[in-house]
């Protein structure tokens, strides 16, 4: 519960005209009186009068505006010590949750009914779907106000500001502006664009045999299976019970893990926070990223997140390993707190990348993916594949997810005309959006192929098909290239 704090009064421009009609009533009826006295020196009942009149009727303008002007700061000073006020909503919430918002004043105490504008500030880039995030009516002496509103959220860490209440008087004078300090984080992690059932379905008809076992029998702690004894067979794992039951000699076997270590790093540059909120590449692989670790939980492998923006001062974060859905649900957290950053100027990280990258993962083989653009930059990108191919060269697995520009820029330019309503521009818009694009298709492409000449996997399509491609690559490396 806080209490709101008045923080300016405004006066009304028909407020400002009175008080100088007041004024100049007043003072020409002084200077008229003054004339009439000292220098015609003729004594005039009706002049006189009538300047009395200019200055009463002045003063009695003036009275009465301040007058007005005391009963709203008095009704705004005791609701600012008389009221409580609590906005009420989930601090955390996923990205396709619509949220309601709710904000409860308890008036305890006014002198008179005054009239109130309330608005809630909204974080940037919410969208109300439901009702508003402002109120209007009267506030009398023991009455609770609620101001309710239900808001699309969008990925990222945002902030409430504070809920600002504007109080008028019956004439609209005057209005005193308050501010209750309700200003308060909420955060929205990224969504699961696939569940990972759907994927193991979709999966299953991709990889001849199905989706492997994520445990298989070995040497482990676990009771997997019992089996008839093959020469060379320890004979410390000889099941007597059962080899006396069926007169043939038995062993045990117990249950391998069969795990992936695996290091989704997010490498963030200036390009992937261009183009509409919802669409930025930041956006988009975050949810990309959260699916995917989503299915790592599924399959019980291990795995962390690390990212870092390449600002003139990097902002580096690095989960640590973990297992199953709270790891997933820590990662998610992680990557709702990347700072959105608008306008920031790009830092060539690549020194410095290879010992950051290193400080991550882990002795035995790991299955490192890139999520990046590479800030469609050549040279940036030659020095990060040469630390990655040393990494390759150490027997770590690498896959690099990079989004294709001009693919996010289309869908950007579609949803702004459909926005608009001009559907019949999408076309020819797109159309010499490709036309002015070769440059920047060619450097797409050089990024592309030099990707490939180092000999890395390289997965570039939509979202949908990237996380299907990174699981299909993950689920034959475990089939076919052995366990970690």
């Amino acid at each position: 519960m806080v209490r709101p704090i008045i923080s300016e009064i405004v006066i009304s421009k028909n407020a400002s005209f009175l008080f100088l009609l007041s004024s100049a009533l007043i003072i020409i009826g002084s200077i008229g009186i003054s004339i009439y006295i000292t220098i015609i020196r003729q004594y005039s009942q009706n002049h006189i009068f009538g300047f009395i009149s200019l200055i009463v009727v002045g003063l009695l303008i003036y009275a009465i505006l301040k007058y007005i002007k005391h009963k709203l700061i008095g009704n705004a000073y005791l609701l600012s010590t008389n009221s409580d006020w609590e906005r009420i909503f989930p601090k955390e919430v996923n990205e396709t949750d619509e949220t309601y918002i709710k904000i409860i004043g308890k008036i305890y105490r006014l002198q008179d009914a005054v009239n109130a504008y309330l608005v809630d500030e909204v974080p940037e880039n919410f969208r109300i779907i439901e009702n508003s995030n402002n109120w209007y009516g009267k506030i009398i002496h023991g009455s609770t106000i609620l101001l309710k509103y239900k808001v699309k959220p969008v990925f990222g860490t945002h902030y409430f500001g504070p809920l600002n209440i504007d109080l008028h008087d019956p004439y609209g004078f005057f209005t005193v502006k308050l501010q209750a300090p309700l200003s308060a984080e909420i955060k929205v992690l990224p969504s699961i664009i696939i569940d990972p059932r759907e994927i193991v379905l979709n999966l299953s008809s991709r990889i001849p045999g199905g989706l492997s076992l994520t445990n298989r029998p070995g040497i482990g702690i676990e009771y997997f299976s019992t089996r008839d004894y093959i020469p060379g067979d320890d004979y410390r794992f000889i099941d007597w019970k059962a080899t006396a039951r069926l007169r043939r000699i038995m062993v045990k076997d117990f249950e391998e893990e069969a795990s992936l270590f695996i290091l989704i790093f997010f490498l963030i540059t200036p390009n992937m926070y261009r183009g509409a909120y919802e669409i930025a590449k930041v956006v988009v692989m975050s949810r990309l990223i959260s699916t995917l670790s989503n299915y790592l939980a599924f399959r019980g492998d291990i795995y962390a997140l690390g990212y870092i923006v390449t600002t003139y001062q990097p902002i580096i974060r690095f989960t640590g390993y973990g297992r199953g859905y709270g790891h997933t649900y820590f990662i998610r957290n992680v990557l709702s707190g990347i700072p959105w950053i608008t306008n920031f100027f790009f830092k060539d990280v690549s020194n410095e990348f290879l010992s950051i990258i290193s400080g991550m993962i882990r002795r035995e083989k790991t299955n490192i993916i890139i999520f990046t653009d590479f800030n469609d930059n050549i040279i940036f990108a030659e020095n990060i594949l040469s630390s990655l191919f040393k990494l390759k060269k150490l027997g770590h697995n690498i896959i690099i997810i990079m989004p294709h520009t001009l693919l996010y820029e289309e869908e950007f330019i579609k949803l702004e005309l459909l926005r608009r309503g001009k559907e019949d521009l999408i076309e020819p818009a797109l159309t010499l959006h490709k036309i002015y694009s070769d440059n920047k298709i060619a450097i797409i492409n050089e990024i592309i192929n030099l990707i490939k000449n180092y000999g890395f996997k390289v997965i570039c399509s939509s979202p949908r098909d990237t996380i299907l491609s990174i699981i299909n690559e993950l689920e034959l490396m475990r089939r076919y290239y052995g366990f970690v």
